[in-house]
């Protein structure tokens, strides 16, 4: 009885929506069956009716006049809703009937075409909605059967006169049924479509913030929640992430099979999920790595915690009669004021690796942010007033042909330029933005005034080859920063054609390198060209660049300083540049000074490059000067 109640409040709710749409439309057509009473003799019946569908109409409206909630809908208010639909459809069904005792023909038909469409119209609109269907149509059949019955009954008339208003009325009810049948078993079907759908989609959103193995939330609920609980971190509400990485697992693993290695992975998990509350956030990052997010909580139950997390991870693991054991390590980064979550979980890997690098030391605490400096404000507030108006801008180095010395590109890279004229180099002011957390802003800032100054060139009629800049890992790594991303890409679809990012060679190591190379294969796929920099001084290597999808390596300025005076240096480059084009990747020399470094360079083979020898980074301006002076002056050799 509960759930056809509900049914029936649900199936109300949509009717007051309908009505307050169709009822111009229904009551204008009654207007015409009320003329043709009018005309067949029954004026008094017209008005009548008239005022009774208005007021059985308005009464209705005056009841669903505030759109209820289902749920508030109270039975007196459901029975009068209904009693009101009756009422009304038989008012607008008696003109009908009426008509059909006028004896004549015209009018007779009139009467039974009205009430067989009505019904179709009932059919076609309320066919979701079985209790309105017959609340408007049982009106429908007693006035059709009644007048039939009249009809019948008059002698004047012929039984073969009746008969066929009595066939349509028959064919009418069984097609009604057929199709009412055929309408609840579609619904049933959708209702079970709808079900296994949601119940589908529930589960691959599950999948998508937790990790299969352990259950345990993943990185991508950790860029979610992370980025929420780091956002309102205050001094008196400190935030604090605790990076575990498991000691001794591997040997487990390599020992006894991945089995037991799994077995291990979802104790652990299990035993940190123990210590989850409204306040605290267990993930795992991937591997043997955890982390715990905690907020609200002061330095000594930081130290407890962290104390806590260690003892659960060193207790023995019980696996097919075994007795297991792990260690962890832990680094702790507190935080007393809004940060990326991102920054906040590369701090707490750093104290993790001293941690693990310690003999001692199983816990470690990231200082450096334990306690905002008053300076940082400051320094912070003036970064980012210089990010948001612009005073840091892109300077342009063009990219050279050394077989030609033609520009085919630019290197974009930031400056300050400062109110007092100053211009400021990336390294005055770098490690600062990385400190306060402004990487991302200050590479969006430069990003969308590279892209705009590439418009500026393609506007001009030039073409501005190909236009590279750094994009920090932590972009690639979250996805705030992807969502920016697109967003920037998306309002400059033919400038981007002509962009290229640049990557270190950190991408191979962050934690997050699974979601960077994503990242970098999604953005390959929209047309953007991917370069590694710095090549040649780390530790990237070719297995490394045959993970990633890359279109282009530069090579170290440290590098190419040695080229042409150190044979070593040359036979270095020289393998490069053989490893690169056997992956069919271009090699560009970075930091070309001398004649002699770019003749050895040519005399190797490699193809393009750029330093001071051509140009330092200019601003935009003179950028474009260059680009329109080089267009000249090969027009004028052409010439």
């Amino acid at each position: 009885m509960g759930q056809m109640t509900d049914s029936l409040r649900s199936q109300l709710i949509v009717r007051y929506r309908l009505t307050g749409k169709t009822i111009i439309k229904r009551f204008a057509f009654f207007q015409l069956l009320l003329v043709g009473c009018w005309y067949a003799g029954f004026s008094a019946a017209a008005v009548t009716f008239f005022v009774w569908v208005a007021l059985a109409e308005v009464a209705f409206l005056y009841l669903g006049r505030t759109s209820p909630v289902a749920h508030k809908i109270q039975k007196p208010r459901l029975v009068a809703s209904f009693v009101c639909i009756f009422v009304a459809a038989l008012g607008y069904y008696l003109p009908a009937g009426i008509l059909t005792t006028s004896g004549d023909l015209a009018f007779v038909l009139l009467g039974f075409m009205w009430i067989l469409a009505a019904m179709s119209v009932n059919l076609n609109q309320y066919i979701a909605m079985p209790a309105f269907f017959w609340a408007s149509s049982i009106p429908a059949f007693v006035v059709g059967l009644g007048a039939m019955a009249l009809g019948f009954g008059d002698n004047t008339a012929t039984s073969a006169f009746w008969t066929f208003p009595a066939l349509l009325m028959l064919l009418q009810v069984i097609n009604m049924i057929l199709m009412l049948r055929d309408a609840s078993d579609i619904h049933k079907e959708l209702a079970e479509t709808r079900a296994e759908t949601l119940q589908k989609l529930r589960e691959l959103e599950y999948r998508d913030r937790h990790d299969i193995l352990t259950g345990l939330s993943n990185r991508r609920a950790f860029s979610d929640t992370g980025s929420r609980v780091t956002k309102r971190a205050s001094p008196d509400r400190p935030v604090s992430i605790y990076s575990i990485d498991l000691d001794g697992f591997k040997p487990v693993n390599d020992t006894f099979g991945h089995d037991a290695g799994d077995h291990v992975l979802c104790e652990i998990a299990k035993r940190l999920q123990s210590f989850e509350d409204s306040s605290t956030y267990a993930f795992r990052m991937g591997g043997d790595e955890f982390l715990v997010l905690t907020e609200n909580r002061d330095s000594r139950a930081v130290e407890t915690l962290s104390s806590e997390l260690i003892e659960c991870c060193r207790a023995p693991i019980d696996w097919n009669g075994r007795s297991l054991t792990v260690s962890a390590s832990v680094g702790i980064a507190t935080t007393y004021g809004p940060i990326a979550a991102e920054a906040l979980c590369t701090n707490a890997d750093r104290a993790m690796f001293m941690a693990k690098a310690s003999a001692e030391e199983k816990s470690v605490l990231f200082e450096a942010d334990a306690v905002p400096k008053r300076q940082a404000f400051k320094d912070k507030d003036a970064l980012a007033t210089a990010i948001s108006t612009r005073e840091i801008v892109p300077f342009f180095q063009p990219k050279i042909a050394l077989n030609t010395e033609q520009t085919i590109g630019y290197e974009a890279s930031p400056r300050w330029c400062r109110s007092d004229g100053r211009v400021l180099q990336p390294s005055d002011f770098m490690n600062d933005v990385e400190d306060l957390n402004l990487t991302s802003e200050m590479m969006f800032s430069i990003l969308e005034q590279t892209l705009e100054a590439i418009n500026c060139w393609l506007a001009s009629g030039l073409d501005p080859g190909a236009v590279s800049m750094a994009l920090p890992e932590i972009v690639l790594a979250t996805d705030t920063g992807q969502r920016e991303l697109d967003r920037l890409l998306a309002k400059h679809l033919d400038a981007r054609k002509h962009l290229t990012f640049e990557i270190t060679e950190n991408v191979f190591f962050d934690r997050s390198n699974h979601t960077i190379k994503d990242a970098i294969r999604y953005l390959r796929e929209q047309g953007i060209r991917m370069a590694l920099d710095d090549y040649g001084t780390g530790y990237a290597s070719l297995r490394h660049l045959q993970e990633l999808e890359i279109d282009e390596v530069k090579l170290d300025a440290t590098v190419v300083a040695g080229i042409g005076s150190d044979v070593s240096n040359d036979l270095l480059v020289e393998s490069f540049l053989h490893m690169a084009n056997g992956l069919a990747i271009n090699l560009i020399a970075d930091g070309v000074e001398t004649d002699e470094q770019a003749t050895a360079l040519k005399r190797i083979g490699v193809r393009w490059a750029q330093g001071v020898l051509w140009s330092e980074a200019v601003a935009f301006d003179k950028a474009l000067l260059m680009s329109t002076d080089a267009v000249e002056l090969q027009r004028q050799r052409a010439g």
